[in-house]
């Protein structure tokens, strides 16, 4: 899990991620969060790995 700020964006899929400034603007619309991410950019909430579908 990372310890750096996170932003969140959803994909054309409508998944939410959460990665870096640089990579999540690169995605247009995105917000800073306090949620932290797995290595693979998906949410971890109460230490579960978390799929959000808008």
């Amino acid at each position: 899990m990372s310890a750096k700020p996170r932003f969140a964006f959803l994909s054309e899929e409508g998944i939410l991620h959460l990665h870096d400034e640089e990579h999540a603007s690169q995605h247009g619309k995105y917000v800073q969060t306090s949620l932290t991410d797995d290595e693979r950019g998906y949410p971890v909430v109460e230490g579960q790995e978390v799929v959000y579908y808008a």
